[in-house]
C-alpha cells in the first residue's frame, strides 16, 4: 500500500495536473469562443478580443454592454477552480519528491504552503465574477498571481 501511495503522489497526481492544465487551456479557448462581446473601452467590439479584454471578462455574469454571458461564465469558472484545485494539488504532492533532509527540503514546503494559498485565491476568483464582486475578484486575483510567483519562486 505504501508504495501505490509513493507512486500516486509522485506519479499520478503530476499526471492528473499536466492534464488538468491542458483542460484548463482548452475550457478558456471555448469560453473566448462563446464571449458575446464587449471590452471596457468598446463595448460594441464583437467576441473576446485578446489584446483588449481583460481575462477576468470571461467569468462575467454579463458583458460591458449588457448581454448574458452564461456560457463563457460558466467555461470560465470551471476552468479557474480546476486550476485552483490543481495548484492546491500539485502544492501538496511537491513536498513528497524531497524525502530526505537537505537545502531544497524546506524551500519546497514553504512554496507548497504559498502554493496552497495560491490555488484558494485562483478558485477565489472563479467563485467572484468581476462583473458583480468587482473588489473580491480583483483582490483575488492580484493575491493568487502574486502568491503564484512568491511559490515559483521558493520551489526554484
Amino acid at each position: 500500500m505504501l508504495n501505490y501511495q509513493k507512486r500516486f503522489w509522485r506519479e499520478k497526481v503530476f499526471n492528473y495536473v499536466s492534464a488538468a492544465a491542458a483542460l484548463f487551456f482548452i475550457l478558456t479557448v471555448m469560453a473566448m469562443f462563446f464571449y458575446p462581446g464587449g471590452t471596457r473601452r468598446d463595448p460594441t467590439a464583437q467576441g473576446y478580443t485578446f489584446f483588449r479584454n481583460f481575462f477576468s471578462d470571461l467569468g462575467a455574469i454579463h458583458t460591458y454592454p449588457g448581454a448574458p454571458n452564461f456560457i463563457s461564465a460558466s467555461l470560465f469558472f470551471s476552468a479557474m477552480t480546476l486550476a485552483g484545485l490543481s495548484v492546491i494539488l500539485f502544492s501538496i504532492a511537491f513536498p513528497q519528491l524531497f524525502q530526505k533532509p537537505g537545502a531544497g527540503r524546506i524551500p519546497g514546503m514553504l512554496g507548497s504552503l504559498v502554493g496552497i494559498i495560491t490555488g484558494l485565491c485562483f478558485v477565489g476568483i472563479a467563485f467572484t465574477p468581476a462583473d458583480i464582486l468587482t473588489y473580491a475578484h480583483g483582490q483575488f486575483s492580484a493575491w493568487g498571481f502574486r502568491f503564484f510567483m512568491l511559490a515559483a519562486f521558493f520551489w526554484a
